[in-house]
């Protein structure tokens, strides 16, 4: 059955089926022909959908933003690990509820304060002069792959957004008690006593027997567990396998060449610069220069213009404004003249210029030869894979229907649900090049065997299970060193507190400097105040909570020292003497309860705007829902 579907998914019939069914959902719409609820959408917000395709198109410009930033490849994989494809989506729809909720309420920015912000962004001024460049903002919104349109309402959401905020807590000052406590938490300082416990106080290191280390395993047999592997055996079908297989027809290959000639065809190129002019006088004076010889650059500057621009080898379709373009392929090498554009007026000058290519049939031959080939060999794995299953259903094994169908079979031992070899860590290449996943596997029991999966790179892949091991500890015998170092470290660890605790119990009882001469102890003054998370949590947190002249205890960095520490005095920033800190604390404040302002807003905004949204459809976004 398998088979057959994928044989017809490649006729010629399931293509004009296809085109059919793109033809009535362009005449009647979508809605008419599928009833029911549109599987496609991510989020619904105010009756609007935030399709598959907007995601993408928005997590691609993630993706591009942050190698840009870090100087290296991030990987989807990279983003999807950290969670970020959620937050991308969460993003998408709180912008357009956001957005959704300023129309329903009657907060509108207006065009002329749009364009006034727009005008201010860095990334559309032009260097030279200083000003906000047109052609700037064109090319990076195409850069980005951004419509005017989309630019523009994210940034009218945004100022609105801002409004909102300046409305919602203008005349607001936080109460000085909040900001004063502010500042005084912030800016606080204990000077402080200490007497260390180290592990030389509580006789050395400790030797632990075998009951020791069998008592210790036990109690963290939790943390030693190997998870579930997976012996499989496994048999690929892929493409490239077939490719070798397959004669071209060259009469075929001659027959589609006449059939795509005309798009095979090189379009012409010129190569130019323009400079783009306020005004028609100011184009006909930069025209005007640009046939007297002179510089470009000199030109723009003399005339108080944007740096001129350089197209080189462009074609009609790539330059930016259409009039522009016409007036360039109008005219011959070296002309120079000015236009009216569809963006501003202009000068420019004809550099260089190459013909119309016709299509050519050794080159276009190569890539025809290939798609031949490519379809030919898909006919020929789905043959196949019909043989596969043909042999598997009279009650071969995968090695005999294998062989049967040209597949390949290979071992993999030691498999973790996660696709990666237990003792190595790593996912072995052949999983890595056509699977996105191993839950199919789990999914069986010993001895049986999954269907061809569609997998990636044009492959097919099934499974059968040859052997299970379950979850288990991994054995005493293979971490004895490491739990025996563990063990020391938990016992000294033990020990010390005891002793650290002794001796807190007689300081705290009489005082640090005779603790310090019934242990025979130094006392220890750090040169400079501590600040509040300075060495580890747990000492932070109690030195922080102690009064003045309180004597407490607590761990430091490594866990297996502990200190003693009287807190000798608490010194914090005087609100009088620094008015400046006490506005940064009260600005604080204030920014709190902004952000606490937005997210009322925020969700005040998905529930007018009847937000659902559907993360679970993520998967697909990302082609790894497969037969589920």
């Amino acid at each position: 059955m398998l088979g057959m579907v994928r044989k017809f998914a490649r006729s010629w019939v399931a293509k004009i089926l296809m085109g059919l069914l793109v033809v009535s959902f362009a005449v009647w719409g979508i809605n008419d022909v599928f009833k029911s609820n549109n599987k496609d959408n991510l989020a619904t917000v105010n009756g609007k959908d935030i399709t598959t395709a907007e995601y993408k198109t928005e997590f691609d410009r993630f993706i591009k933003r942050a190698s840009e930033e870090t100087k290296q490849t991030v990987t989807t994989q990279q983003v999807r690990d950290a969670k970020e494809d959620i937050a991308i989506l969460e993003q998408m729809v709180s912008e357009k509820a956001f957005g959704a909720l300023m129309q329903i309420i009657g907060v509108y920015v207006s065009d002329t304060k749009l364009k006034s912000e727009i005008a201010k962004i860095p990334a559309f001024i032009d260097p030279t002069t200083g000003k906000f460049s047109e052609i700037a903002y064109q090319q990076t919104l195409s850069q980005n792959k951004l419509t005017v349109a989309q630019f523009e309402t994210s940034v009218r959401n945004d100022m609105a957004r801002q409004l909102m905020t300046v409305a919602a807590v203008s005349g607001f000052r936080a109460p000085k008690y909040y900001s004063s406590q502010t500042l005084a938490y912030s800016t606080e300082r204990r000077t402080v006593s200490m007497l260390p416990v180290t592990p030389a106080m509580v006789g050395g290191t400790p030797t632990p027997t075998d009951q020791d280390l069998q008592n210790f395993y036990n109690q963290n047999k939790e943390r030693l567990m190997r998870p579930e592997t997976r012996d499989v055996t496994v048999v690929v079908a892929q493409l490239t396998d077939f490719l070798p297989r397959v004669k071209v027809d060259e009469a075929e290959v001659q027959k589609i060449f006449n059939i795509q000639k005309d798009k095979l065809v090189v379009p012409a190129k010129r190569s130019f610069v323009q400079i783009v002019a306020p005004d028609e006088a100011k184009a006909n004076q930069a025209a005007a220069m640009l046939k007297a010889g002179k510089n470009p650059v000199e030109i723009s500057k003399s005339l108080g213009l944007q740096n001129p621009l350089t197209f080189n080898d462009s074609t009609l379709a790539q330059i930016p404004d259409k009039e522009v373009g016409k007036a360039v392929f109008s005219a011959p090498v070296g002309a120079a003249s000015s236009v009216k554009g569809a963006l501003s007026y202009s000068a420019f000058v004809v550099t260089s210029e190459q013909a119309e290519k016709p299509a050519d049939f050794a080159t276009a031959s190569v890539k025809i030869r290939e798609e031949l080939a490519k379809e030919q060999a898909g006919q020929e794995l789905t043959t196949a894979t019909e043989t596969y299953e043909q042999a598997v259903s009279q009650g071969d094994s995968v090695e005999v229907a294998a062989g049967k169908a040209g597949f390949k079979i290979t071992k993999l031992v030691g498999i973790t649900q996660q696709g990666q070899e237990l003792n190595t860590g790593k996912v072995p290449e052949l999983i890595s090049n056509i699977m996105s996943g191993f839950d199919d596997v789990f999914n069986i029991a010993k001895g049986d065997t999954t269907d061809l999966l569609t997998s990636k790179n044009d492959s097919y892949v099934a499974f059968r299970v040859d052997n299970i091991k379950p979850k288990a500890p991994v054995p005493l015998a293979e971490v004895k060193t490491e739990l025996a170092q563990a063990w020391v470290r938990e016992e000294l660890g033990k020990r010390v507190k005891a002793k650290a605790e002794e001796i807190l119990k007689f300081a705290q009882s009489s005082s640090l400097e005779a603790a310090a001469k019934k242990y025979n102890l130094t006392i220890v003054k750090p040169p400079q105040p501590l600040l509040r998370g300075q060495g580890s949590k747990e000492l932070s947190a109690a030195i922080f909570d102690a009064k003045k002249g309180a004597i407490t205890f607590g761990p430091v960095a490594d866990g297996v020292q502990y200190a003693v520490v009287r807190i000798d005095n608490i010194q914090r920033d005087d609100e009088n003497k620094a008015p400046d800190r006490l506005a940064q604390a009260e600005q604080s404040v204030r920014g709190s309860i902004q952000e606490d302002i937005m997210t009322i807003f925020g969700n005040i905004a998905r529930e007018r705007t009847k937000t659902k949204t559907y993360p679970e459809r993520l998967n697909r976004v990302f082609g790894d829902d497969n037969a589920k």
